[in-house]
């Protein structure tokens, strides 16, 4: 009898185990690059900023209308909820966009053609996609470089979500990645 208790535990737990998803990825996250903290109030995700990024309401200056259009050829500068830029170098970004399912689907769906994205309005020479879950949100993200930028997207697959999207230039990219890793790492869904 105690037998048969034990095979039945044991299976059980098993099958828990089988149904929780565990993490593909981690991330090493450094809180002293870290500053304020966006949580979206739909989605219940939240995301630390990198410290010396501020948000730019309404600027119209020349680097917000760059980071808008990059946003625009796209589809998603309408839904944009806010823009954070690097105030010393002011050569990095972080736009934290709305999406619902169907926005997420059709910007999954826009970049499963490279092709089509490559030779769109922005000439970007390649996309990197990977997906990944993280602290139980499922990610698709995208990388996409040409001679002057590197756009890091984050697309969440929940049905009211939100997509981060990093805009650094070539040479900031390389001196920002321990900050952004962070601020992807620092990434939580509130559960």
């Amino acid at each position: 009898m105690r037998q048969i208790i034990f095979t039945t535990a044991t299976f059980i737990t098993f099958l828990a185990c089988q149904t929780q998803k565990k993490d593909d990825v981690s991330f090493r996250v450094d809180y002293s690059v870290l500053d304020a903290v966006f949580t979206d109030t739909l989605s219940g995700i939240s995301i630390h900023i990198p410290k010396d990024w501020q948000s730019i309401e309404e600027k119209t200056d020349s680097l917000s209308l760059k980071i808008k259009e990059v946003l625009r050829s796209t589809g998603e500068a309408t839904k944009v909820q806010k823009i954070y830029l690097d105030q010393i170098t002011q050569q990095s970004s972080l736009s934290i966009i709305y999406v619902d399912e169907k926005d997420s689907i059709k910007i999954l769906a826009a970049y499963q053609n490279p092709e089509a994205v490559l030779n769109g309005k922005k000439k970007w020479k390649e996309i990197n996609k990977a997906t990944f879950r993280y602290r139980g949100i499922n990610f698709t993200q995208f990388i996409l470089f040409n001679n002057e930028l590197v756009n890091i997207k984050l697309v969440c697959s929940k049905a009211k979500s939100l997509q981060f999207d990093f805009l650094l230039t070539q040479g900031e990219y390389k001196k920002s990645i321990k900050k952004i890793e962070s601020s992807i790492g620092s990434i939580d869904g509130g559960h």
